[in-house]
């Protein structure tokens, strides 16, 4: 093997560790807007007028909330993997 075989693999490895991290970027950006969504419909639902929609606007505040969770979780997968392939490559 030759040293251009070892400048692919580690052109590969920057190109995922990129796309890695911008996947990240993209998910914290939902998460964000995910949990701001969350906090006005929480927010709105102690103006509401009657309890079935207080009620209806707290679900969706949940709901909002769990996606937020679930983007979160993306986020810190992603940021490991890209912080795996920086170990692991020479700069």
């Amino acid at each position: 093997m030759n040293s251009s075989y070892y400048q692919h693999q580690l052109d590969l490895k920057r190109k995922v560790r990129a796309a890695a991290l911008k996947r990240a970027s993209d998910l914290g950006l939902k998460q964000a807007d995910k949990q701001g969504k969350a906090t006005r419909k929480a927010a709105s639902a102690g103006k509401a007028n009657s309890p079935s929609v207080g009620k209806s606007r707290l679900r969706t505040a949940q709901r909002y909330e769990k996606e937020a969770n679930t983007a979160a979780a993306g986020v810190s997968t992603l940021m490991a993997k890209a912080a795996k392939l920086e170990r692991r490559s020479p700069s």
